[in-house]
């Protein structure tokens, strides 16, 4: 074969098996549809996502184990990354389903899971399903949510293990009652909600931990220890004013926070902790839910009031 047209193999081959990886990645992204329980398809409401201007991609960590790693190390970080999204989201609440044959392990301090770089600037909130799953929000004024590691947390697997065990971890999408998860910017317009059908119909890779053949032991990590759950917080007492959830007639990000702890609760199938009074209060927006939307435009209220601002809430939202 001529040097010419060895080069052009090269080339012709390199290419061919550059073209058939990204198809196979690409191909991989779907949608966070559930078929069991609590979870459901998206609902579009006659919208087109292909038309939406920022499309993002959310995945989880795929893990490939040997199997003597695996019993050594039993307790894996999985990573939720947000990637095409960088200054466009706020407001996020999002399902991880894992396999019940694995175990969410707390932090010291109590807690399941913690923003990443990208969620740094947002306010969050987590809470444990009670079907293998957790439950992660995250509020913020401004629209500081970027690409990156958004939430990490941590899973224990069994102590029985077999080479070829898979343990799918999931991104799954839930409406209960009208109270659904969302991924939305501060301004929660058109093009928010196109943002948000992209990435729940088109912008979901799922993970897993993938147990495979033992090889060369490596040394064992320091497992970090389980710490007793902190207590749930003393529900607060009833208040009707817009806004103003625990009735300190101040609405700051003590209110938007508690708010947000709500949503979680409601997403995550728990007892809610309002009243119906603090329920309406609580829907800042008006729109007969609450979720992390009303999170963020009860802080977007504390910031126009710690700069001098004097509207009422309801004026200031109309604007």
């Amino acid at each position: 074969m001529k040097k010419n047209q060895m080069i052009a193999a090269i080339i012709t081959a390199v290419m061919t098996i550059t073209s058939a990886t990204a198809t196979a990645i690409t191909a991989f992204a779907g949608s966070a549809a559930g078929t069991t329980g609590p979870y459901s398809e998206y609902d579009l409401n006659g919208l087109d996502p292909s038309t939406a201007e920022t499309k993002p991609t959310m995945s989880l960590s795929r893990i490939e184990l040997p199997i003597n790693v695996a019993q050594n190390n039993p307790v894996q970080t999985i990573e939720l990354t947000v990637s095409g999204a960088k200054l466009k989201y706020a407001s996020t609440g999002i399902h991880v389903s894992y396999d019940n044959r694995l175990d969410v392990v707390p932090d010291e301090f109590g807690s399941y899971a913690d923003t990443g770089r990208a969620g740094s600037k947002l306010g969050k909130n987590v809470r444990k399903g009670i079907q293998n799953d957790l439950f992660l929000a995250t509020m913020c004024g401004e629209n500081y949510g970027i690409d990156g590691v958004l939430w990490t947390f941590q899973l224990r697997l069994p102590e029985e293990l077999n080479v070829g065990d898979e343990f799918p971890i999931e991104i799954l999408y839930r409406n209960a009652d009208g109270t659904a998860d969302l991924f939305a910017s501060v301004e929660n317009d058109e093009a928010s909600r196109l943002m948000e059908a992209w990435l729940f119909t088109n912008g979901i890779e799922q993970g897993y931990i993938r147990i495979t053949e033992a090889e060369a032991e490596t040394e064992a990590q320091e497992e970090t220890p389980e710490e007793p759950a902190i207590e749930e917080e003393t529900p607060i007492e009833e208040e009707i004013m817009v806004g103003d959830i625990n009735g300190d007639s101040i609405i700051n990000a003590s209110d938007s926070s508690c708010i947000l702890s709500t949503y979680a609760l409601l997403q995550t199938g728990q007892n809610i902790e309002l009243s119906e009074a603090q329920m309406k209060a609580a829907d800042i927006n008006n729109d007969s839910r609450v979720d992390s939307k009303d999170a963020t435009d009860a802080l977007r209220y504390y910031s126009y009031l710690s700069t001098g601002g004097t509207l009422s809430i309801t004026d200031f939202l109309a604007e």
